[in-house]
């Protein structure tokens, strides 16, 4: 679908889906990207998709951190446990 330059329109219709993992918000980064260089998208409206989209990562990042956390705590306590 085309973009409408002023808006980014087909950017609205984009699958959240693949928005959950690292690969997927940096497959949609450079997509947003080659809209904007080729202008099929306004500059304005990239940046602003681009910042949602550095959120949505911030968050993602967090999420993986305290998934790791858990996990060592985890490993921790079957550690502690065996000692004693």
């Amino acid at each position: 679908m085309p973009a409408d330059v002023t808006s980014g329109a087909a950017r609205e219709t984009c699958d959240a889906k693949h928005l959950d993992g690292l690969a997927g918000i940096r497959a949609e980064m450079a997509s947003i990207y080659r809209d904007a260089r080729s202008g099929k998208l306004d500059a304005d409206r990239a940046k602003h998709l681009m910042s949602m989209l550095v959120q949505i990562r911030g968050v993602l990042e967090a999420e993986i951190e305290e998934r790791k956390m858990g996990e060592h705590e985890d490993r921790l306590a079957k550690l502690e446990a065996l000692l004693r």
